[in-house]
């Protein structure tokens, strides 16, 4: 009987099939990514009208972005007399190739007195850009962006040097 039971035990061993336990391997992998920015603006040059010689009239002098050439106003007495330092405010745009940027300007920028001018201010409106908004990145994804405008001279306007800072924000259009 003994026989016996052990060649049930057997046969219920073939019979059952027999189970194979396979080793199990894990590996870990990386996972990175670097974002960054697809639109970028900087400045580049500051915004100068130059030189400008005033009478006691009120009048404007005009930048023109594209070329940093400045319009007198004779009728006021208002003539640049070193048109040599006008440049218009550039700024370097940088991003994804070939997207369309729309430009957001402030609507003035006010110049303050310094020296003989402190408590004095100007003001410069009429902003205007080359290339003119939208415009595209390109192939190569950037595009120098000039600012030129208006400058607003008051009459009996102190004379001196004048300052100030203005924002330009570009976004995907």
């Amino acid at each position: 009987m003994k026989k016996f039971l052990a060649g049930v035990a057997t046969l219920a061993m073939v019979a059952g099939g027999s189970s194979v336990v396979l080793a199990q391997e894990i590996a870990t992998g990386d996972a990175d990514v670097t974002l960054e920015s697809a639109l970028d603006i900087e400045a580049a040059l500051g915004l100068n009208f130059g030189v400008i010689a005033i009478g006691n009239t009120a009048g404007t002098v005009v930048l023109d972005p594209a070329t940093s050439a400045i319009t007198d106003d004779p009728a006021n007495n208002i003539f640049s007399t070193d048109a040599a330092l006008a440049q218009a405010g550039t700024f370097d745009v940088t991003g994804v190739e070939n997207i369309d940027v729309s430009v957001d300007l402030p609507l003035d920028i006010t110049l303050d007195g310094e020296g003989d001018a402190a408590g004095s201010t100007l003001t410069v409106d009429a902003l205007t850009t080359d290339p003119v908004a939208p415009f595209n990145l390109g192939t190569e994804g950037s595009e120098t962006l000039a600012i030129g405008g208006t400058l607003q001279i008051g009459a009996d306007q102190a004379t001196g040097a004048y300052s100030g800072t203005y924002d330009v924000t570009v976004d995907f259009n």
